[in-house]
């Protein structure tokens, strides 16, 4: 990876953790003379964090402008990788069997490796919110294998929180709670302190939703690493990543799980970061 893809790959990792500072940053970036690798770094992320804001038509707009760019660089993994977004974008509008196309494209583009692992997983998302299980989990076995063995540990433990909400839906409890296990593990090593977070809620789900009590109140209490214990919360009121996590503009998710509760009253799930 050259400087100019670190740079972007950082940009784009910032459209995610701090969408502020990247939205100013790409603006810096597309106000001045830019080659078309940084351009196409530049307006992927700034349509990330408009696509995260709801502004979805100016985002779609924007990754348009942003494979155009791809399209002049010599990289054809970022051409892959910018249509991979664009395809997710337009599941997420409801523009499901453009965004599908657009991923197929994608996939294609890719020859495997790191790059073909994180387009799989992003293909695998708009699968599973058609409820295509099956294909979305064999997109996902292929993401995650190639993603561990290109070693990307992010995104691996991404692949496997995705693929959770798969076998969540299939009503798979055993299977989710490995998958949560892992992408826990796998994210606080590499010191994704949210997305981790966001693991240990989901497997304190999984354990409520299988009746076990003790195991979700031990998920919940568990303090991070490095501070100390804090007090015990109450059932009915989980911790804030429970809140906080959920994208913008959509809906509280439902639990998977089996439940004689009112609809809409078990605790839900919560959902991984949207893929980029």
């Amino acid at each position: 990876m050259d400087e100019a893809d670190r740079h972007g790959e950082a940009l784009l990792a910032l459209a995610l953790s701090r969408p502020a500072d990247a939205l100013a940053r790409a603006g810096q970036l597309l106000a001045e003379p830019a080659d078309a690798l940084t351009e196409s770094y530049a307006r992927q992320a700034r349509a990330i964090v408009l696509r995260d804001s709801g502004r979805v038509d100016e985002a779609v707009a924007g990754l348009r402008a942003a494979v155009r760019a791809a399209r002049r660089s010599p990289s054809a993994e970022r051409v892959a990788d910018v249509r991979a977004t664009l395809g997710v974008t337009l599941g997420f509008a409801g523009r499901t069997a453009q965004g599908l196309a657009m991923l197929d494209t994608a996939v294609a583009g890719c020859a495997g490796g790191v790059h073909g692992g994180r387009v799989l997983m992003r293909r695998a998302t708009v699968l599973r919110l058609l409820g295509r299980y099956d294909e979305a989990l064999t997109d996902l076995r292929r993401a995650i294998d190639l993603l561990r063995r290109g070693g990307d540990p992010i995104w691996e433990a991404r692949s496997r929180s995705h693929r959770f909400l798969v076998y969540a839906a299939l009503g798979q409890a055993a299977r989710a709670d490995r998958d949560l296990a892992i992408a826990e593990r796998l994210f606080a090593a590499a010191g994704q302190e949210l997305e981790s977070a966001m693991a240990v809620h989901n497997r304190a789900d999984v354990a409520l939703q299988s009746g076990d009590i003790p195991a979700r109140w031990a998920s919940w209490t568990r303090p991070a690493s490095g501070t100390p214990p804090s007090a015990p919360r109450s059932p009915a009121s989980p911790p804030t990543a429970a809140r906080c996590c959920s994208p913008p503009g959509w809906p509280p998710r439902r639990s998977p799980w089996p439940t004689t509760r009112c609809a809409g009253s078990a605790p839900g799930s919560v959902r991984p970061k949207w893929p980029r």
